[in-house]
């Protein structure tokens, strides 16, 4: 949080005003990384640098389908690649982004199983035809 004249030791970015370039490269960034295979190439990348067949068999696509999404994570910095032996291996080049989708995965997951358990009714909330003394689910 800024102070009151809106400045913050540790963010560099508080009292900043963002010019419209850098916004709408960020914006790119967040536009590129919303997309489902995308997102499990970098959790995959996340782990370990691996080669352009070992990913399509993660994410169940051909090779050239993933080469197009890695060239959109090349494009915006996220992903980098080097050859070995006439083969290119990727890895992440922003661990911070792969880490971030991994907290937001692993919190999606953990959301998704209190739905799971409680359906869609906030927990301690009676079942619907439920008596109010009936707080099972």
């Amino acid at each position: 949080m800024c102070d009151d004249a809106g400045v913050m030791e540790d963010d560099p970015m508080c009292g900043e005003t963002v010019d419209a370039r850098r916004l709408a490269l960020t914006v790119e960034v967040f536009e590129t990384l919303a997309h489902p295979d995308r997102v499990r190439l970098v959790i995959a990348l996340g782990r370990d640098e691996l080669s352009l067949n070992h990913l399509a068999d993660i994410t169940e696509q051909s090779p050239a389908a993933v080469q197009q999404h890695l060239a959109s994570l090349e494009r915006i910095g996220v992903v980098s690649s080097r050859r070995y032996h006439d083969r290119p291996f990727y890895h992440l080049s922003e661990p911070a982004v792969g880490g971030l989708i991994r907290r937001h995965v692993r919190g999606a997951s953990e959301k998704a199983g209190d739905m799971q358990c409680t359906g869609s009714r906030r927990q301690g909330q009676p079942r619907p035809g439920a008596s109010t003394h009936d707080r099972s689910a």
